[in-house]
């Protein structure tokens, strides 16, 4: 965790958010309610959720500019 704020505050993220980000990260880690996930898109859409990666390669136009 304390490597995850120091590569943030190298950033500029500001403190508000990377202190939400890691009380975030430290409730999924310990098992919170975001830790799972949930069945709803492959029930409303009939498909497979994508992933991350998935996602991030089909509109990387858009974050690499």
């Amino acid at each position: 965790m304390e490597e995850m704020r120091t590569r943030m505050e190298k950033q500029g993220i500001p403190t508000k958010s990377i202190d939400s980000l890691l009380a975030l990260a430290a409730y999924q880690k310990a098992g919170g309610a975001t830790e799972k996930t949930s069945d709803s898109v492959q029930k409303i859409l009939n498909r497979s959720p994508y992933s991350v990666e998935q996602f991030a390669s089909d509109y990387q136009e858009y974050f690499i500019g």
